[in-house]
């Protein structure tokens, strides 16, 4: 479990603080969750490949349940081309 901070506009950083496991993943839940009341999101990612870096956005779904992320995009696009050369990238949540 990890915090979750959003530059400039708030977001939750547990720093610290002691928490249990519990009272985090509720905290961050609340935090993700979208407008709609849902878990699913635009993100940004970026990467690089051949030390070109890259970023795009692609729409994650959060699993509430384990807080693993589902992303999906269209076939056959260069972000998804970067990610599997190298699958190292930086997720932001916009």
């Amino acid at each position: 479990m990890t915090s979750a901070t959003e530059s400039g506009v708030g977001g939750i950083n547990f720093g610290d603080v002691e928490l249990p496991d519990d009272v985090k993943k509720e905290l961050i839940l609340e935090y993700l969750k979208g407008a709609e009341g849902n878990y699913r999101e635009m993100y940004q990612i970026a990467t690089s490949v051949n030390n070109i870096p890259t970023i795009g956005s692609v729409e994650y779904v959060l699993d509430p349940a384990d807080l693993t992320l589902f992303g999906s995009s269209e076939t056959n696009t260069a972000k998804l081309n970067n990610m599997n050369i190298n699958p190292n990238v930086d997720l932001y949540w916009t």
